[in-house]
């Protein structure tokens, strides 16, 4: 597969994943004392898969330290996550956080593009 089809491929799946954290962290925000198991379990799977995606893309793609950054806080929000090792209202910021990691990085594959 050509550098810049596998680009495009991965730049899309990283939209649909970062569209599905933010569909999920508003499905947090709405009832932030009450986190269900299965919301959090979604979310655990999310972040694996947006981890497995960074995974793939590191070893092809230049930007190799920023995606390194992802993954371990991919692995470690999630770790925590599935562990519930982390406070409900934590969770929030967290995501926050690592939604506006993967939009900067969205940003820099489109400008690098």
């Amino acid at each position: 597969m050509s550098d810049t089809r596998h680009q495009y491929l991965f730049t899309k799946r990283l939209q649909q994943g970062s569209q599905q954290l933010d569909e999920l962290l508003s499905a947090l925000r709405s009832d932030p004392h009450h986190i269900s198991l299965e919301l959090l379990d979604e979310l655990a799977s999310a972040i694996g898969e947006l981890t497995l995606l960074l995974s793939e893309q590191s070893t092809l793609h230049h930007q190799q330290a920023q995606a390194q950054r992802l993954i371990e806080h991919s692995e470690s929000l999630r770790h925590d996550i599935r562990a519930q090792a982390i406070a409900h209202e934590q969770i929030t910021v967290a995501l926050d956080a690592l939604c506006a990691e993967v939009r900067q990085w969205l940003r820099a594959n489109k400008q690098a593009a």
